[in-house]
């Protein structure tokens, strides 16, 4: 998913690479995952133990990931494209790195939401800022698809 739809959706230098330089794009980008998880992993105590760990990292990080991909099935934000996703889903991620690179103390549920509620905002705000802005075909054709779905349980 990193790289054939994000990467390239970040820099167009990467959107037309051969099978070889996408591999070991692939590769360098699986490295560098594995790399900041050893590093993340080295510094476990700081982030409350083993569990305390997988606990926060899945409750902070799984609700900027989910906010577009759950929002983005609802008509109403057919305006918020895939910049307001990659926006949201990395200022999620921002907020939570800056609450734990400040050693943020205050309330567990803060530190779990706080990162969901502004990927919420971006997403939504982003949207809206693009209200009237061209809506892809693409995306008109799957929420038409998915309202059918609703409205006669997929029968057409």
């Amino acid at each position: 998913v990193i790289t054939r739809d994000i990467i390239p959706f970040v820099s167009k230098k990467f959107s037309a690479l051969s099978p070889k330089k996408e591999l070991l794009l692939a590769r360098v980008t699986t490295f560098t995952f594995v790399f900041m998880t050893l590093i993340i992993t080295a510094f476990y105590k700081d982030f409350g133990g083993v569990i305390g760990l997988i606990v926060v990292w899945f409750g902070a990080l799984v609700g900027p990931t989910a906010v577009p991909m759950i929002l983005g099935l609802i008509p109403r934000f057919k305006h918020s494209g895939s910049v307001a996703a990659i926006s949201s889903i990395v200022t999620g991620v921002v907020i939570f790195v800056l609450m734990k690179v400040f050693n943020y103390e205050g309330s567990q549920a803060l530190i779990l939401a706080a990162p969901t509620v502004a990927s919420v905002l971006v997403y939504v705000s982003m949207g809206f800022l693009n209200r009237n802005g061209e809506v892809p075909e693409s995306v008109e054709r799957l929420l038409g698809e998915l309202s059918l779905v609703n409205v006669n349980g997929g029968k057409r």
